[in-house]
């Protein structure tokens, strides 16, 4: 026996349980509406994080090891509400966040929990806190330290 058809269902006058189906040319048009809604979305979202300030990196300017301490120095950014470390021990290794600065006007952070021989790669960012929702900005690049035995 055939499957039903819409054919079929003209033909006879029966009721098949076919689904509708819109015309090529409606889903067309309904996947666009959906594409320019979401390209919206997205324009939205960037000129948000523009609008704040952290669509830009912070600038790692140092990391120098000074018996077993690190310490860094990054370029301040005026619209921060404060900034993440974070450290690792492989360059393309997981990163933990080992502090978190909830002072914009810091730009320095010693870390003294390193031990003798190891490798040490930090990042840094600054985040703005805005309407009680934590806006990240982009990582800075990454510094290597080598802590002496």
């Amino acid at each position: 026996m055939e499957e039903p058809t819409r054919e079929m269902e003209k033909e006879t006058g029966a009721e098949t349980d076919l689904p509708e189906t819109e015309p090529a040319a409606e889903q067309e048009e309904a996947k666009k509406a959906q594409e320019e809604k979401l390209k919206e979305q997205e324009e939205k979202l960037k000129a948000e994080k523009d609008k704040y300030g952290f669509n830009e990196k912070t600038t790692l300017k140092s990391a120098k090891v000074k018996g077993k301490k690190v310490t860094l120095k990054w370029k301040k950014n005026s619209k921060a509400t404060g900034y993440e470390i974070y450290r690792a021990t492989k360059k393309n290794g997981k990163y933990k966040k080992i502090r978190t600065i909830k002072k914009a006007s810091a730009a320095t952070f010693t870390d003294s929990k390193v031990k003798k021989g190891k490798t040490y790669y930090y990042k840094v960012r600054a985040y703005k806190t805005v309407k009680g929702n934590k806006a990240n900005g982009k990582f800075s690049a990454v510094r290597k330290v080598k802590i002496k035995k």
